[in-house]
């Protein structure tokens, strides 16, 4: 299973305390990509199932916003926003961008 490195830059609301301010992050993620496609025909000893693996090795949030203005992005701040990041979701980013970027181009 051959692996890819990809960086992206992304973004994500996220809900911050009881009031549930509404914050803008922007953040560059790094990961390590694998696949492997299933191979479904064939003698069943030469089949196996698709095989896919995303490793996030960095995500450093470059921005953060809250109507429109800068949050302060000190230690302990960065910590709170960072637990709030909905993991799964740039796991679904990273497979979109990882499918465009490896997907056949229709030009010649």
């Amino acid at each position: 299973m051959k692996a890819h490195q990809i960086i992206a830059g992304l973004c994500q609301t996220v809900f911050v305390g009881e009031a549930e301010r509404e914050v803008e992050l922007e953040f560059t993620v790094v990961a390590e990509m694998h696949y492997a496609p299933a191979q479904t025909s064939g003698p069943p000893e030469n089949c196996y199932p698709e095989e896919s693996e995303c490793n996030i090795t960095s995500l450093k949030i470059t921005k953060a916003t809250e109507d429109g203005k800068p949050v302060h992005l000190g230690l302990d701040t960065m910590a709170q926003l960072r637990e709030l990041i909905s993991l799964d979701r740039i796991e679904e980013q990273l497979w979109e961008i990882y499918q465009e970027a490896l997907a056949p181009s229709d030009e010649y």
